[in-house]
């Protein structure tokens, strides 16, 4: 290493660090001129000049390189070491030599002489809004092991006035970077702090070239790598990459947004991140993109192989990760749910006032030959009642309507990649209540995995289906062709706010219809003497896809819309629950219009039932969710059903044909 004398700033070679050497700490900035900081051609220059002239180089160089020089020089030490004139960048070899040593070397320094050049006297660093808490030396990635891998630090002004000591402001430190007052104490070793945490301390911290944001934290995992400037943001996965074979610690993986269990898996949704972005694509990834996606993992520590077997009574083994060219193999417990979500259990957890949540992640299925990817979008529903606010030119029936709420109802998704498991988390409360019924429980099991953690590992939108003049349905035939549809607590409230009344669902049921049967569901709305009808009913048919194939059964809906004519009320609901109730038959559209196919006609004068063009047509190839609008005299209705159970196994055959049912009724405007 290259040292400068501090009596002439002279350059001086060393095969290893001395026994006794100044160092300092601070920010690159440009000169009075414009100039940048002085390098190591340059004071070899300076050198070069003094020996024709006789002068002292020290009196040549820069006001901080000589600055610092008396400093060292007036507490006795006569060797010193600054990044921008002690390293010829011209040497590969050289460069790549100091970056991967600078920790060591800052940890060898005697005293590590930090000069902030914005910060002044006036006022004392403890102060709320000191200069010193809002220096640019606290935001800066190379900055963060200069201030933990010496034992000495004293910050100085710009004045080149001593401001306090590591030691003695250790609790303002901590306040200011949030690295633990052990740490910088030198009472508690990095190695026994998480990787997620020593993470978080540079998230907020910035550096002039991408590479530098893995490189400068080499020292920080005690991992060392070939520094290649010109890879970008590769160099931050090669230092996680490294990190990973050498540091046993999950808290790597467990970054990025997180969600409640229960909440993100009732509301799972296993999108693709088609025009998401480069930052969904990048959430998608087992590894993280930068520092920054640590932020918020301060809170995160390992949990040894004993407590993780215990809290979800497993085999104890040590889970394991290797980088492979189809994705990281993992080899960890997993639990698979019937939504075609998949939980992976990592042995590290959330300790926070007292409580403690074990830490999972979201995998999401890219299909056969790919590796899985990390987090899912959620859905999250609101209902509430909001009084309509008349403006002043408002007019008088505009105002008499003001008088009653209006139901408004907010839908809004989150992207989640990691949920939180209190200690004794019951699986089956993710479940959706129509399944928890089938599901007797969800054990965890050790399983090997291969997960993406490059953005080309990561599929951007949903594979497209094959170009065949024969039609090809990727699905597997339903050896019980029947129907369980759940009307959520949710769904009937909205009705009931909009004014319906569904006599024949009660709140949070469902409802079985088997293959060939009919079923008719009335909607009425007592203040607008509406009626309207949902008929449910079912085919069964050969499979296309297969010569002589089994039956495959498909779930059809329709939406009728009796008009009042001179019929009351009451002698419609006598025909909804006399002629229109459970039958048997198969139906079709001409003749379920004319009365036919095993159904009553309606007397004369009472035939005048629409039907609503169109109809939701459930296959199993395409049958994760299916939705149409249909429209009455004053009312649009969205109908939506969606499988809650993607990919059933082989053992879950009877959950197959499960559909949530969602209506969402909205007034015409007229």
């Amino acid at each position: 290493m290259w040292l400068l004398t501090t009596d002439r700033a002279e350059l001086k070679w060393f095969d290893r660090p001395p026994r006794k050497y100044a160092i300092l700490s601070h920010v690159w900035q440009k000169g009075e001129n414009g100039s940048p900081e002085q390098t190591f051609q340059e004071l070899w220059e300076a050198a070069r000049v003094c020996v024709n002239s006789g002068g002292n180089p020290r009196d040549l160089v820069s006001p901080k390189i000589r600055d610092c020089c008396l400093w060292a020089q007036e507490h006795g030490l006569e060797l010193l070491w600054i990044d921008t004139c002690c390293i010829d960048k011209t040497n590969s070899a050289e460069l790549h030599e100091a970056i991967n040593s600078m920790f060591a070397w800052y940890a060898s320094a005697t005293v590590c002489y930090a000069f902030l050049y914005d910060v002044t006297t006036r006022e004392p660093p403890n102060s709320p809004d000191s200069t010193f808490r809002n220096s640019v030396w606290f935001k800066r990635g190379w900055t963060l092991q200069e201030l933990i891998a010496p034992k000495v630090v004293i910050f100085l002004s710009q004045d080149w006035i001593p401001i306090a000591s590591k030691h003695s402001i250790s609790d303002v430190l901590e306040e200011i970077t949030g690295i633990d007052a052990a740490v910088l104490l030198g009472t508690k070793p990095l190695h026994e702090v998480s990787v997620a945490r020593r993470m978080s301390w540079a998230s907020k911290r910035e550096t002039t070239r991408v590479e530098d944001e893995a490189y400068c934290l080499m020292g920080i995992f005690g991992v060392h790598l070939p520094t290649i400037y010109g890879e970008g943001k590769q160099a931050f996965l090669r230092l996680q990459e490294e990190i990973m074979r050498r540091i046993p610690d999950t808290t790597l993986f467990a970054w990025g947004p997180r969600g409640d269990p229960v909440e993100t898996m009732v509301g799972y949704r296993s999108v693709f991140p088609t025009s998401r972005g480069t930052t969904y694509i990048e959430r998608s990834c087992l590894l993280a993109p930068n520092a920054a996606a640590f932020a918020n993992c301060s809170d995160l520590q390992i949990v040894s192989k004993k407590i993780f077997a215990a809290a979800y009574a497993i085999t104890p083994h040590n889970p394991s990760f290797t980088v492979t060219s189809h994705g990281i193999q993992a080899t960890c417990p997993v639990v698979h749910f019937p939504s075609g979500c998949t939980l992976l259990l990592l042995p590290c957890c959330k300790a926070e006032s007292g409580t403690t949540s074990l830490v999972a992640l979201i995998l999401r299925f890219q299909g056969e030959g790919s590796p899985w990817c990390v987090g899912a979008r959620t859905l999250r529903e609101e209902l509430k009642l909001e009084r309509r606010n008349p403006g002043p030119s408002a007019s008088l029936v505009e105002r008499l309507l003001a008088r009653s709420p209006a139901v408004v109802s907010r839908r809004s998704h989150m992207d989640v990649r990691c949920v939180l498991l209190p200690l004794g988390f019951n699986f089956r409360e993710c479940l959706q209540r129509p399944l928890k019924q089938q599901v007797q429980s969800l054990i965890p099991i050790w399983e090997r995995s291969y997960i993406a953690y490059r953005t080309e590992h990561v599929l951007c939108q949903d594979p497209a289906p094959l170009k065949d003049s024969t039609p090809v349905f990727q699905r597997q035939p339903s050896r019980s062709p029947s129907y369980r549809l759940f009307f959520p607590e949710w769904v009937i409230l909205r009705l009931g706010l909009c004014g319906f009344d569904v006599p024949r669902i009660s709140r949070g049921s469902s409802l079985d219809l088997s293959a060939g049967e009919h079923l008719s569901i009335p909607f009425f709305n007592w203040v607008g003497k509406e009626q309207i009808r949902m008929d449910l009913r079912t085919e069964v048919h050969p499979d296309c896809s297969l010569a002589d194939g089994p039956l495959v059964a498909a779930l059809w809906c329709s939406i009728l819309i009796p008009s009042d004519g001179a019929m009351s009320l009451d002698a419609q609901v006598n025909i909804q629950d006399g002629l229109w109730g459970r039958s048997s038959g198969i139906l079709d559209e001409e003749n379920f219009a004319s009365g036919s196919s095993g159904v009553p006609s309606l007397a004369d004068g009472e035939d005048d039932i629409e039907l609503e063009a169109g109809f939701v047509d459930l296959w199993e190839h395409s049958g994760r969710k299916g939705s149409k609008e249909f429209f009455s005299g004053s009312w649009r209705f969205l109908l939506t059903f969606t499988r809650l159970c993607d990919t059933p196994g082989a053992d879950d055959a009877g959950m197959r044909n499960v559909y949530l049912v969602d209506i969402n009724p909205s007034p015409i405007e007229t």
